[in-house]
């Protein structure tokens, strides 16, 4: 325990640092930003980025290993976790952004090895012990590709998970949040885990107690392009958003079906904004794989309301269409509707 506050106190001063350095960022991209401004901005955040790489890893990140390392060896693992879950909650989202490579062992080979060989007193700790472990699990996933822990899965998914139990694949896919991209990439992981920590602890799975309602909900993003876009939605009905889903699904462009129905071509890219955003649509098919991580790297680091400032970031390569996309397949993952 007391090694978690060692860390804990070398994190404060950096974590004083970056948010100052968010400040200076936010300051200057409040405004707009000339070509030349995002570049020498971009180098700048470049700079960053190494710095607290470099020092998250000697810092935070071997620390955090080798406390892991340890809490294999504790018998009383249940009180260690729950200090160490308050101090992640604390720096979790901080120590992902910063970490370029993040660790550097194979992620199946160090799944929930902290907890399983410690006993479980009874149920009534098992859904919240299972959360730990998940969130350590997510947290290793996130930091191998170097993305904040919310872009793997959000809390309220782990804690569906942690309190139904899902198996197998099947009955991952009925987990709100677990879309067809985090289904296909982070499912099976998720699930031999759980069956693991079930298996170990004579658990058996409680998904036919599962009820699902609805759940709506908009992020800041989500709001932006509502609002960066006067008049689209408010003309765009289930049944015109349907028709132009049903002509890009028989392989016409957005150009191609802008055509056909006298719309702009914004207003067609708005109508299929809602179907990437209902997972009907895979994003894949509008926006490049190596662009969709550009735009939502550029999402993550303006803090600024609306569009306008990750587009200028982002230049003329992107549109603010494919940054809909972006987002709309972000709030999917997120099961956010």
């Amino acid at each position: 325990i007391s090694s978690l506050h060692d860390v804990h106190k070398a994190l404060l001063p950096l974590h004083v640092l970056a948010e100052r350095f968010q400040n200076e960022v936010k300051k200057i991209t409040k405004d707009g930003l000339s070509e030349n401004a995002s570049l020498q901005l971009s180098e700048r955040v470049l700079k960053a980025k190494k710095y607290f790489t470099k020092e998250m890893e000697e810092k935070v990140i071997e620390p955090l290993l080798r406390i892991n390392k340890e809490l294999q060896q504790q018998n009383k693992v249940r009180k260690v976790l729950k200090v160490m879950k308050g101090l992640m909650d604390t720096f979790e989202h901080f120590v992902l952004r910063y970490s370029a490579d993040g660790i550097k062992h194979g992620t199946e080979k160090i799944i929930f090895k902290a907890g399983l060989n410690g006993e479980v007193a009874g149920d009534e700790y098992s859904s919240e012990n299972l959360f730990i472990l998940l969130k350590q699990l997510r947290t290793q996933l996130a930091l191998k590709e170097n993305l904040p822990p919310y872009r793997i899965c959000n809390d309220a998914t782990l804690k569906e998970i942690a309190a139904y139990l899902p198996q197998t694949l099947n009955e991952m896919a009925s987990i709100k949040g677990m879309g067809d991209f985090t289904l296909h990439k982070y499912g099976e992981l998720f699930s031999e885990s759980v069956k693991t920590y079930c298996d170990k602890n004579g658990l058996k799975g409680k998904m036919h107690l599962k009820k699902e309602p609805p759940r709506i909900h908009k992020t800041k993003h989500t709001r932006a392009i509502e609002n960066s876009s006067p008049g689209i939605h408010k003309t765009a009905g289930p049944n015109s958003q349907r028709q132009s889903f049903e002509l890009f699904q028989s392989g016409k462009s957005i150009s191609e079906i802008a055509q056909i129905r006298n719309f702009s071509e914004g207003t067609i890219a708005a109508h299929l904004v809602h179907f990437i955003k209902s997972g009907e649509i895979d994003v894949y098919r509008l926006v490049s794989e190596e662009k969709f991580h550009l735009i939502q790297n550029a999402l993550e680091t303006v803090t600024a309301p609306g569009l306008s400032a990750v587009k200028i970031l982002l230049g003329d390569g992107v549109s603010y269409s494919e940054i809909r996309f972006v987002i709309a397949a972000i709030d999917h993952e997120k099961g956010i509707l």
